[in-house]
Protein backbone atom coordinates (compact mmCIF):
# COMPACT_ATOMS: atom_id res chain seq x y z
CA UNK A 1 0.00 0.00 0.00
CA UNK A 2 2.95 2.71 1.22
CA UNK A 3 4.94 1.15 -1.43
CA UNK A 4 2.29 2.54 -4.32
CA UNK A 5 2.29 5.80 -3.16
CA UNK A 6 3.45 8.30 -6.03
CA UNK A 7 7.13 8.73 -4.88
CA UNK A 8 7.09 12.44 -6.62
CA UNK A 9 4.69 13.76 -3.84
CA UNK A 10 7.07 15.06 -1.31
CA UNK A 11 5.10 13.49 1.65
CA UNK A 12 5.10 10.38 0.18
CA UNK A 13 8.52 10.26 -0.72
CA UNK A 14 9.47 10.97 3.28
CA UNK A 15 7.28 8.68 4.60
CA UNK A 16 8.41 6.17 2.34
CA UNK A 17 12.14 6.83 3.60
CA UNK A 18 10.91 6.85 7.17
CA UNK A 19 9.37 3.79 7.22
CA UNK A 20 11.54 1.51 4.25
CA UNK A 21 14.78 2.55 5.92
CA UNK A 22 13.86 1.56 9.21
CA UNK A 23 12.94 -2.27 8.07
CA UNK A 24 14.81 -5.45 9.33
CA UNK A 25 14.12 -9.01 8.69
CA UNK A 26 14.23 -11.10 10.95
CA UNK A 27 14.52 -14.86 11.61
CA UNK A 28 13.19 -16.74 14.49
CA UNK A 29 15.54 -18.36 16.59
CA UNK A 30 15.44 -22.19 17.57
CA UNK A 31 12.95 -21.21 20.20
CA UNK A 32 10.78 -19.24 18.04
CA UNK A 33 11.66 -16.30 19.51
CA UNK A 34 12.96 -12.98 17.66
CA UNK A 35 15.55 -10.34 18.92
CA UNK A 36 14.50 -7.14 17.91
CA UNK A 37 17.74 -5.04 16.76
CA UNK A 38 18.71 -2.46 19.50
CA UNK A 39 18.16 0.80 18.23
CA UNK A 40 14.34 -0.62 17.87
CA UNK A 41 14.45 -1.67 21.42
CA UNK A 42 15.74 1.67 22.27
CA UNK A 43 13.48 3.59 20.31
CA UNK A 44 10.47 1.63 21.80
CA UNK A 45 11.93 2.75 25.42
CA UNK A 46 12.38 -0.96 25.85
CA UNK A 47 15.42 -2.20 28.45
CA UNK A 48 16.02 -5.81 30.16
CA UNK A 49 13.11 -5.22 32.65
CA UNK A 50 10.69 -4.02 30.31
CA UNK A 51 7.38 -4.86 30.32
CA UNK A 52 5.75 -5.12 26.68
CA UNK A 53 2.80 -5.10 25.07
CA UNK A 54 2.47 -6.93 21.23
CA UNK A 55 -0.49 -5.90 19.50
CA UNK A 56 -1.98 -7.86 16.30
CA UNK A 57 -2.74 -5.42 13.86
CA UNK A 58 -4.09 -7.66 10.77
CA UNK A 59 -1.27 -8.38 9.42
CA UNK A 60 2.02 -7.01 11.08
CA UNK A 61 1.92 -6.38 15.05
CA UNK A 62 3.38 -3.89 16.81
CA UNK A 63 5.28 -3.86 20.36
CA UNK A 64 5.16 -1.56 22.53
CA UNK A 65 6.74 -0.45 26.02
CA UNK A 66 3.55 -0.63 28.12
CA UNK A 67 3.52 2.70 29.26
CA UNK A 68 3.66 4.06 26.08
CA UNK A 69 0.89 1.24 24.86
CA UNK A 70 -1.10 3.09 27.85
CA UNK A 71 -0.45 6.57 26.25
CA UNK A 72 -0.94 5.80 22.66
CA UNK A 73 -4.80 4.24 24.09
CA UNK A 74 -5.61 6.93 25.73
CA UNK A 75 -4.77 9.00 22.83
CA UNK A 76 -6.64 7.10 21.00
CA UNK A 77 -9.50 7.02 22.93
CA UNK A 78 -9.70 10.76 23.28
CA UNK A 79 -9.25 11.11 19.46
CA UNK A 80 -12.77 8.59 19.17
CA UNK A 81 -14.53 10.48 21.43
CA UNK A 82 -13.94 13.99 19.52
CA UNK A 83 -17.33 14.41 17.43
CA UNK A 84 -15.36 16.20 14.66
CA UNK A 85 -12.27 14.39 14.28
CA UNK A 86 -11.38 12.38 11.48
CA UNK A 87 -11.32 8.95 13.50
CA UNK A 88 -14.76 9.43 14.75
CA UNK A 89 -15.88 9.99 10.80
CA UNK A 90 -14.07 6.76 10.34
CA UNK A 91 -15.88 4.95 13.07
CA UNK A 92 -19.19 5.94 12.59
CA UNK A 93 -19.12 4.89 8.70
CA UNK A 94 -18.03 1.77 10.43
CA UNK A 95 -21.15 1.87 12.40
CA UNK A 96 -23.51 2.43 9.58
Amino acid sequence: MIASLPSLKHENAVLKHILFTNLFELELDGQGRILLPASHRVHAGLDANAQVGIVGMGKRFEIWSEAALEEQNAACLEAARQTDSEVSDSLQQLML
